[in-house]
């Protein structure tokens, strides 16, 4: 799924702000602020600026009458095929010992995985994640989660309490969809309130501080041993 314009748009409007506080090149705000390297020039996380296609992106948006619309073409022609899977799943991150939660709307089979309807489904899909990092990661340390998605009650009854209570405000990872998925709906089509909001902050904002807390919804992070949250899911 690919979001529409007004989505790049504004991580535009964040970028050019941010280079404009921060007195960076606004190639590096491109590139730090905003997901299109991994979401328009469809390349991985290493977020190397020398990249050719990544360079090219970026020399195409400087020169473009419509550059939102040059970001969105990108991104539709690197459209990336949705991975079959649950919707919540893990990745290991070995520096830490870490379990990381991810949460991907896209496989959702209706568009809406945090309806009441599909919270047994949730569930299930966080114990079955445990079960799987039991067996294949038995060193695991710790459970992390890091979203905007905290915020929302939907999101947050799928975890126990002892994982809630670990919660606290992170800056956002501006990089990433769980920073900039709030702007999306369902169906990946930008949200006008959420937008709205966003770019009335950024317009107002005068020190990069201030932008980072421009985002409606806060990222939040919780951070718990991952037997406390494995004793408790799978006795």
């Amino acid at each position: 799924m690919v979001p529409d314009r007004a989505y790049f748009a504004a991580q535009r409007r964040f970028a050019e702000r941010w280079a404009a506080l921060a007195s960076v090149p606004v190639e590096t705000a491109y590139l730090e602020c905003t997901t299109w390297y991994l979401q328009a020039a469809g390349l991985g996380r290493e977020f190397d600026p020398d990249h050719p296609t990544w360079q090219n992106l970026v020399a195409e948006v400087r020169a473009a009458a419509d550059p939102d619309s040059v970001v969105h073409a990108a991104a539709l022609r690197n459209e990336p095929t949705v991975s079959p899977g649950p919707v919540l799943d893990w990745a290991w991150e070995a520096d830490d010992r870490c379990v990381r939660i991810h949460f991907f709307a896209e496989r959702s089979s209706d568009g809406h995985p945090l309806a009441r309807r599909h919270l047994l489904e949730r569930q299930n899909e966080l114990r079955d994640l445990l079960r799987r990092a039991v067996i294949e990661r038995p060193g695991a340390a710790w459970f992390r989660g890091r979203s905007w998605l905290y915020a929302l009650e939907a999101y947050r009854r799928i975890f126990p309490e002892v994982f809630l209570a670990g919660l606290e405000p992170i800056a956002p990872e501006l990089q990433f969809l769980a920073c900039w998925g709030q702007l999306l709906d369902g169906a990946w089509r930008t949200r006008t309130d959420v937008e709205s909001s966003l770019l009335q902050a950024i317009e107002l904002a005068t020190t990069t501080d201030e932008l980072e807390a421009a985002f409606p919804y806060p990222m939040q992070q919780s951070r718990v041993p991952f037997s406390a949250i494995a004793a408790i899911e799978l006795e």
